[in-house]
């Protein structure tokens, strides 16, 4: 359901990523741009039947409190899940953070490269559109109502997972037993907090 309303993220994540690409690849920009519009124009053709039902559920007022998830935590949810405990749950909220941190700056100083061509690069425009789209979006959502839930950030999943993944490899090019602890400590955690939505009835929908 929830990926259904909000897949319009990632078609908004996919539109400032061809963006971004077009702007740093001036010898294809003209039949790049025509390219991005047109396919733009049949996105737009094909969700216009969705729009009307899209409007409703902007104008429903939200039944959750107003916002209290912070950045921060929002990047251990996607790290590590929401069942782990909650007196952990700042440590690895913090580890998420740097994993994420250590990713980004991976991508924008590594490889070999000047930093205007990290800067260009696709993975780090993918990883930046891929934080910034839906945070903004949400955002303004919640101008609107304060019904918020991490799960809106779903659409951002797999390009976080994968920073978070350049983050842990980066750790194991400069020190490899702090790579493959960091591995084994979220790999270990991520299968422990999955389980519980299976083992524990607090969870249980």
């Amino acid at each position: 359901l929830y990926t259904h309303y909000y897949a319009v993220i990632a078609l908004a994540l996919a539109a400032v990523y061809a963006v971004g690409r077009l702007l740093t690849r001036p010898a294809d920009r003209a039949r790049g741009w025509l390219a991005f519009l047109a396919a733009e124009v049949r996105i737009a053709l094909l969700f216009l039947p969705w729009l009307p039902r899209a409007a409703g559920l902007l104008s429903f007022p939200g039944w959750r409190e107003p916002v209290t998830t912070t950045p921060w935590q929002l990047a251990g949810i996607y790290t590590f899940g929401e069942t782990v405990p909650p007196a952990a749950a700042p440590w690895l909220n913090l580890l998420a953070v740097a994993l994420l941190a250590i990713g980004l700056a991976s991508l924008l100083f590594g490889h070999g490269q000047s930093l205007i061509s990290n800067l260009q690069s696709p993975p780090f425009i993918l990883s930046v559109a891929a934080i910034a789209v839906p945070a903004l979006v949400v955002a303004a959502l919640l101008l609107r109502k304060p019904d918020f839930h991490p799960r809106y950030f779903i659409a951002a999943t797999p390009i976080l997972s994968l920073v978070i993944a350049q983050g842990i490899v980066a750790l194991g090019r400069r020190a490899p037993l702090l790579g493959w602890g960091t591995l084994v400590v979220v790999l270990a955690l991520s299968v422990y907090s999955l389980g519980l939505w299976y083992t524990n009835a607090t969870y249980a929908k």
